[in-house]
């Protein structure tokens, strides 16, 4: 399926915001993700990214990805001008929350923002669900925060739904949370919360799903996606 670049955005100075405007509607659930068909001077490669635009927004997605040095997609994506076309194929995943009531926490780090944008959008302003949100929001540093206005937004419209940024390489101006986001999860563990969410780094995920386990929480209570 064919889409074509709608509209582009900086986030951060390394973290972009980009549009695709679909051929036609796409029906995915929330949390999935599509291979993009990268050009490159010796062929296709494909590159995974999480839409971030909920499933009511079937024509027009939403995605972000991290600016990387040399990055064959980068590349194409920083370089590609309004109306590019893209080779799309998907969706994919079954990154996505069920009707559950159980209190439920969500582990971010950097562009692992993604799919918890579409889920919080379509399952608290779509279906109206009732379960506890709790999202741990983990960058390096304040000029590393994005989508804070969207997060600020949920969280008075939902009483249900909170969430937290912390920073592993803070200044003097910040109040917040300090450290990596295993840092913050033992009170979690504490009041009963055994459902957990977890997108970022390999490096995070392997981590955070370690510490976990080793505390008692159940590996099939432990969804996870690695963003590479």
């Amino acid at each position: 399926m064919m889409a074509k670049i709608s509209k582009k955005n900086n986030l951060t100075k390394n973290v972009r915001e980009i549009q695709l405007s679909m051929d036609y509607p796409l029906e995915f659930k929330a949390g999935q993700f599509l291979m993009f068909k990268v050009p490159t001077p010796t062929g296709f490669v494909e590159r995974a990214y999480s839409i971030a635009s909920p499933p009511t927004q079937n024509q027009s997605l939403l995605f972000c990805y991290k600016a990387l040095d040399g990055g064959v997609s980068t590349q194409f994506l920083d370089q590609a001008p309004h109306g590019t076309q893209i080779e799309l194929r998907g969706p994919l995943g079954q990154f996505t929350i069920d009707d559950s009531l159980e209190p439920l926490i969500l582990v971010a780090t950097g562009t692992g923002m993604a799919p918890y944008r579409s889920m919080l959008l379509e399952y608290l302003d779509e279906r109206r669900g009732q379960r506890e949100i709790h999202l741990i929001f983990g960058v390096r540093s304040i000029q590393d925060i994005f989508w804070r206005d969207f997060l600020d937004g949920l969280a008075v419209a939902h009483k249900n739904f909170s969430y937290e940024i912390t920073l592993s390489a803070p200044d003097e101006s910040w109040s917040g949370l300090c450290g990596r986001v295993t840092d913050h999860l033992l009170p979690e563990i504490k009041r009963g919360i055994k459902t957990f969410y977890l997108c970022g780094s390999s490096a995070m995920v392997k981590d955070v799903r370690a510490k976990l386990i080793n505390v008692g929480v159940a590996p099939t209570n432990i969804h996870f996606e690695i963003f590479s």
